[in-house]
């Protein structure tokens, strides 16, 4: 019996339909261009021609998963650093800190938290670890405000997560620590800042029993994306980047 053509339905490079009969008779076509990864049949021998056509599509649609995920992070970026803030929520790390410089704890503390919460966005759901008590009592206060916390998840198109990574602790290799380095990589303004504001900003102003990254388990992370041409600047460099804006 004559092997039946391809149906014009299945397209070019999937391979003809197996015919009728005992499959130890079935010779199957291998298809132009298919992965050598191969699912078989029941028969443990054919690999199904749908099979193929999975195959050949994963990668595709993994791609554009990414692209619509790393979209919507971008857009809730955008979101995130043009968000105003209530100034009562600064009260709170402000006076922790009554012998810093206020205006620069003030300025300092904004742009950490914009900075954080932008990893967050960039963190696909995946918690990301607190790099700082002082932003971590700032972000509490202001989820006091229910409203305010609601409006700022839907305007980000929920891309904060409702789970914290806790504290950046002194192990480098926890999850929470690499997801954190990873947003911040993926982030546009982590494109043009090696180290974001909120890393060591515990330290800088002086906070008891101080949260932070340490400087040297930072940099090889990040200097992996320079080696690329993604990033300018030192890695260690926490006063460079951007100003949003704060009073």
């Amino acid at each position: 019996m004559d092997r039946p053509s391809t149906p014009t339905w299945l397209g070019s490079g999937v391979g003809a339909l197996a015919p009728l009969g005992p499959p130890s008779q079935h010779v199957e076509e291998e298809p132009r261009g298919a992965s050598p990864v191969m699912v078989v049949g029941s028969d443990g021998k054919n690999p199904h021609p749908f099979c193929h056509r999975i195959l050949h599509w994963a990668p595709q649609c993994n791609a554009m998963r990414f692209s619509i995920l790393n979209l919507r992070a971008r857009r809730a970026e955008h979101v995130v650093a043009k968000w105003d803030f209530d100034p009562s929520i600064w009260s709170p790390s402000l006076d922790l800190c009554r012998e810093a410089n206020q205006p620069e704890l003030r300025r300092a503390l904004e742009m950490a938290l914009r900075e954080w919460l932008i990893c967050r966005c960039w963190a696909r759901e995946e918690p990301v670890c607190n790099p700082s008590r002082l932003i971590d009592i700032t972000w509490h206060t202001f989820r006091n405000d229910k409203r305010a916390e609601v409006k700022l998840r839907r305007e980000t198109f929920r891309t904060l997560g409702r789970t914290e990574g806790g504290p950046c602790g002194a192990d480098p290799e926890s999850k929470a620590f690499k997801e954190l380095i990873a947003a911040w990589k993926r982030s546009d303004v982590g494109s043009r800042k090696s180290f974001s504001a909120g890393w060591a900003l515990d330290h800088r102003f002086g906070v008891e029993e101080p949260w932070g990254l340490r400087v040297s388990d930072v940099p090889l992370r990040v200097e992996r994306r320079f080696l690329g041409g993604g990033g300018r600047g030192d890695p260690t460099e926490s006063s460079v980047g951007l100003d949003y804006g704060a009073a």
